[in-house]
């Protein structure tokens, strides 16, 4: 008997690899958003304006749960804002390009 792969497994690994290889993060591709963030509780349609001065809000890390960063037990709408700048430099080694891509974790 002889040990060899079918050529649709094969061919399934070859493109994984591909996929793998073409998706890998290089470090400087890549903006981090895990600090900066603003924190309101509530909901006004004024906080959307790019302009909107949000310097009274409070700072809130995204990656930890609002309740134990001193709002427990409230459930309601919430607003998070952060300012960033994305470098032209993204857009030129994407590999779809004029897109970009946002990873938001998980959302509760």
């Amino acid at each position: 008997m002889k040990n060899y792969f079918p050529p649709i497994i094969f061919s399934g690994l070859i493109c994984l690899l591909i996929i793998t290889a073409c998706s890998t993060n290089k470090g400087t591709d890549s903006v981090s958003l895990d600090n900066g963030w603003k924190f309101k509780t509530g909901d006004d349609p004024a906080w959307a304006n790019p302009d909107f001065i949000d310097s009274a809000w409070a700072s809130i890390k995204p990656t930890n749960i609002w309740e134990y960063q001193g709002y427990k037990g409230y459930d309601g709408f919430a607003w998070y804002r952060l300012k960033v700048i994305i470098p032209s430099s993204l857009k030129d080694h994407a590999v779809i390009k004029d897109s970009l891509q946002f990873v938001l974790g998980r959302i509760d």
